[in-house]
């Protein structure tokens, strides 16, 4: 099965926008390979079918998904998964949106639940029911093999545990350069016995919650959080470890004491830093260059995605890094070896030996004329 209706050229917004397909309907997949590219999935209902995910629904363990620069927007589900509800071989979902949708039992985003998901460039906000916090979870991964790059987390709505993410009983997690900021609710990250994983260049920012749960659960026994960002979060509890032998915080900072964020034998601390911190959210390294826009409240709404480069091109952290200089390899090296002083020496004597040879040549050429009449005479 393939979803891909990029239309013609004649209906190019701008350079980097394209109108793409509008999917109003509940899909329930079943075939071993499906790529879902430039679609939206729009006010889906999944209601009528009772049964998980909102718009994209699979229970079929040899099913190879793929879904890339497509939006699920205004999505509903009665049990898990807002929008997606995945058991599946594979996952990868790349420069995707996931936005206002919820699921009464839970996942209010997606529920996954493969043998490998990679998640990149996408964005997951202002997910979550409005009436009440009853339910649980913006998002869960299930046994799998996690990859999140380059994504966003944000402006999710209060739920019952794990505003942001949510791993279980996963082989391996990775986070790298994703932003988690202005979730409300209780709980930013859930990691229940996984193997050992990462936090990497990662911004965690002005989230909010209560005392139910702190903001980072780690049942886990190593995991390490390198380069990571964490300012501006008003959650009581910060960290709180079960069944943990190792947790790292490298070149870290924080916007709280050391104090705050507990005591615990298993933590190690190194090449961090804690201070008031007052992070410039424009240099944020957030993936909203892709994302998905009801342009029109009409029937049919117009959908595009919209892309701007320069955010892809300027990878910004708060971190310093190396400066790569290009160098040209074809490019012959320039010697300049000679100190000034020697150089000066050097163009000095050309200049005397220009001068004084057209002498020596006169010279000798008048002596050489002058010694032959001598020998004629003689």
């Amino acid at each position: 099965m393939k979803f891909n209706k990029l239309l013609s050229p004649a209906i190019v917004i701008s350079e980097y926008s394209q109108k793409i397909q509008k999917i109003d309907q509940f899909t329930n997949i079943t075939d071993n390979n499906i790529e879902i590219i430039q679609c939206v999935f729009s006010q889906i209902d999944s209601k009528n079918f009772s049964t998980n995910g909102g718009a994209l629904l699979c229970e079929n363990n040899e099913t190879n998904a793929v879904i890339i620069r497509s939006g699920f927007i205004y999505c509903k589900s009665i049990q898990k998964g807002g929008c997606i509800y995945m058991n599946c071989k594979s996952v990868n979902i790349s420069m995707t949106c996931f936005e206002d949708s919820r699921a009464m039992g839970g996942c209010q985003a997606f529920y996954l639940s493969a043998s490998l998901i990679d998640l990149d460039d996408s964005i997951i906000s202002e997910c979550g029911m409005k009436k009440n916090d009853l339910v649980s979870t913006t998002t869960q991964f299930y046994k799998s093999p996690i990859r999140i790059q380059n994504s966003n987390v944000s402006c999710n709505r209060r739920v019952l545990f794990d505003c942001g993410l949510t791993f279980i009983e996963c082989l391996h997690a990775e986070l790298g350069f994703t932003s988690i900021a202005n979730n409300l609710g209780n709980g930013l990250f859930n990691f229940e016995f996984i193997n050992p994983s990462k936090l990497n260049a990662c911004n965690v920012i002005n989230n909010s919650g209560s005392d139910a749960s702190p903001m980072i659960n780690l049942n886990i026994q190593n995991f390490v959080f390198q380069k990571v960002t964490f300012a501006k979060n008003s959650i009581p509890q910060f960290l709180e470890i079960i069944n943990a032998k190792s947790i790292l915080f490298s070149n870290c900072r924080f916007d709280l004491s050391l104090l705050e964020i507990g005591s615990y034998e298993e933590i190690q601390i190194t090449l961090c830093k804690f201070e008031q911190t007052n992070p410039n959210l424009n240099r944020l390294r957030d993936p909203l260059q892709f994302r998905c826009y009801a342009l029109s409240a009409t029937d049919p709404p117009e959908l595009i995605l919209e892309y701007n480069p320069h955010l892809v091109q300027k990878k910004e952290t708060f971190f310093a890094e190396p400066t790569k200089i290009d160098i040209d390899m074809n490019k012959e090296p320039e010697v300049n070896w000679m100190p000034p002083k020697m150089l000066a020496k050097q163009y000095g004597l050309i200049l005397f030996t220009s001068i004084i040879t057209p002498i020596f040549i006169v010279i000798h050429c008048i002596t050489s004329k002058g010694s032959r009449e001598i020998r004629a005479l003689n």
